[in-house]
């Protein structure tokens, strides 16, 4: 996953896909890029994503609690 930090916004770029293999490795490096950029927006970037099963979405589910407020999701 690349992490784009511009300004107050912090972009992620989803990995082409997500499910139970990678949801884990997925999750730690989101929550760790999010703990570097505290208290910058959140915008996710899926334009590589073929793929994300239950796992991955749990993972979103997660971040969306997390930050307590909405996270746009692009491409």
């Amino acid at each position: 996953m690349d992490v784009i930090v511009a300004g107050d916004v912090v972009k992620m770029v989803l990995p082409e896909q997500v499910d139970s293999k990678n949801a884990s490795a997925f999750e730690k490096e989101m929550f760790d890029a999010l703990d570097e950029n505290e208290g910058r927006e959140v915008l996710l970037d899926a334009k590589n994503m073929k793929y994300i099963s239950s796992a991955g979405l749990r993972v979103l589910v997660k971040l969306r609690k997390r930050q307590g407020v909405e996270i746009p999701i692009i491409n």
